[in-house]
């Protein structure tokens, strides 16, 4: 958040008795009070404070430890409420993030200068001095080609004589930029000292579009500092509890030779995407980014007989056929389209349980999707250090069917 902003945004509030002026940050994701105003809390008011190992990370980076997290009551004009907060060493006295103002139905009217909380508005104290808005055009700073359907983070730099002595800038797409319509540029804040920063750009259609140098993409406001804790970063001592018991032994063998900064930013990146990993062996996941379509025309449904299975292998097609059951793979159908099962044995003995889908293969329209070119993935990979390696649990369960199509598999 810009410091003129925020200082234009205040209210005047209590929390636990104590009067204070609380800054309304959208901003933030969480609620944060000065240490020195629960300090001020009278020592017959009992209060629910317990020291959390946390650290909070502003958008700039930087990190500023929290001493403690806990429920506290607030007033903010008529409504009184307990809310979750972390005690910080900020610069203001209590930062009212998104947290709060989401769980109150607050609404923040700029233009009315007020804060909405149901029918009743409290106004913002009075404006401080600010200095003056400062926009600058942002150009591009070298020719880039962004693929189809894909961002690009291309070299930006300001109109003019380029860098500016003030400190951070606030990226946004120009009214009236120099680029087609398919192509956005994310707001962001840059450090515009630096005579060349990142500028992302998005490629919305389905061919490559060339960025030009010289290009107006976007307009850059002055930000006279940057305040605001944007993110929360939960310290190792809360790792286990916030992460799956797999996930968890996965940071425990990763973290080893790293630092804690490093460490911390493992941890960050395992939270993020903790849900895509298998807990077991039932848990396969499904993925929402595309569905399985059988193109099948204006075909009759085809209907096998079933084909009869040994004694013996009666009771793992049984077994198998729960399995998948409980899983949410198959699901009971009264379809028109039947094809029989086939038990497939091995190298190792196991049997795999197949659906014998050659007479629907037959009559489906096939895709010709090219797949990539084994050569041009590896020269893609030329000079890099680290390699990721990724595998889908099941990759062929893992794709919903269209629903119109599900019967055809029966």
């Amino acid at each position: 958040m810009m410091q003129g902003i925020a200082d234009s945004l205040i209210i005047s509030g209590s929390i636990e008795g104590v009067n204070c002026d609380m800054v309304i940050d959208t901003g933030s994701n969480i609620t944060i009070l000065r240490p020195d105003v629960l300090g001020r809390v009278s020592k017959d008011v009992d209060i629910d404070v317990q020291p959390v190992d946390s650290l909070l990370r502003t958008v700039t980076g930087e990190t500023t430890p929290v001493q403690s997290r806990g429920k506290l009551a607030f007033q903010v004009g008529n409504l009184k409420v307990v809310h979750d907060v972390w005690i910080a060493d900020v610069e203001n006295e209590c930062i009212l993030g998104l947290d709060f103002l989401i769980s109150n139905d607050c609404v923040v009217d700029v233009q009315e200068s007020c804060l909405r909380i149901g029918p009743e508005e409290i106004r913002f104290k009075g404006m401080t001095a600010t200095k003056k808005s400062v926009c600058r055009r942002v150009m591009v700073a070298e020719t880039w080609l962004v693929p189809p359907k894909s961002e690009a983070i291309t070299p930006g730099m300001l109109d003019g004589d380029g860098s500016s002595e003030e400190g951070w800038g606030e990226i946004s797409p120009s009214k009236e930029p120099g680029l087609s319509s398919d192509i956005l540029v994310a707001r962001t804040v840059v450090d515009i000292r630096k005579p060349i920063f990142a500028v992302r750009v998005l490629n919305m259609s389905d061919d490559e579009r060339i960025v030009r140098e010289g290009t107006d993409v976007a307009s850059c406001e002055i930000i006279d500092s940057v305040t605001v804790v944007g993110k929360t970063e939960l310290g190792s001592r809360e790792a286990s509890d916030e992460l799956p018991e797999v996930v968890k032994k996965l940071y425990d063998r990763s973290s080893g030779g790293l630092d804690d900064s490093q460490k911390s930013q493992l941890y960050s990146l395992l939270v993020e995407f903790k849900d895509v990993f298998s807990e077991s062996s039932g848990d396969i996941g499904r993925t929402s980014l595309t569905s399985h379509k059988i193109d099948t025309g204006n075909q009759k449904p085809i209907k096998q007989q079933p084909r009869r299975l040994p004694l013996a292998k009666v009771d793992i097609a049984q077994e198998a056929i729960k399995g998948m059951h409980e899983q949410g793979i198959i699901e009971p159908s009264s379809s028109p389209w039947t094809a029989p099962i086939v038990l497939v044995k091995k190298k190792d003995g196991t049997n795999r349980f197949c659906v014998d889908y050659r007479k629907l293969n037959d009559v489906t329209k096939k895709d010709s999707y090219p797949l990539p070119r084994i050569d041009t993935t590896l020269d893609a990979l030329a000079g890099s250090k680290w390699f990721s390696t990724l595998d889908m649990k099941s990759g062929y369960w893992q794709v919903d069917l269209e629903q119109c199509d599900k019967e055809k598999t029966a």
